[in-house]
């Protein structure tokens, strides 16, 4: 998945389930934490989302407000995690 598509599903799903259809203009810069849009619930809820949605698990200790910035710096790790090989073992 390329990262335009994770941006527009994780736009859709900020905007239904999160900001209840109520985010018309919200855009994949908007800040998330800076307009109130994430607060500590929300940000779960996404993070819950992004392993079910997009198979990728992002650890909690390693997760910075940085990359949760906007959709688009979101989607860039999403995007990262689920490019990088996965190690075997040796």
């Amino acid at each position: 998945m390329n990262r335009p598509e994770i941006e527009s599903k994780l736009l859709g799903f900020i905007n239904h389930q999160l900001l209840e259809g109520q985010g018309g203009d919200l855009a994949v810069s908007t800040p998330l934490f800076e307009l109130g849009i994430l607060d500590s619930f929300a940000f779960f809820t996404l993070l819950d989302y992004i392993t079910q949605e997009f198979k990728v698990a992002l650890e909690l200790e390693s997760v910075t407000a940085e990359q949760f910035r906007d959709i688009s710096s979101i989607a860039r790790i999403i995007h990262q995690k689920a490019v990088q090989p996965t190690r075997g073992p040796g």
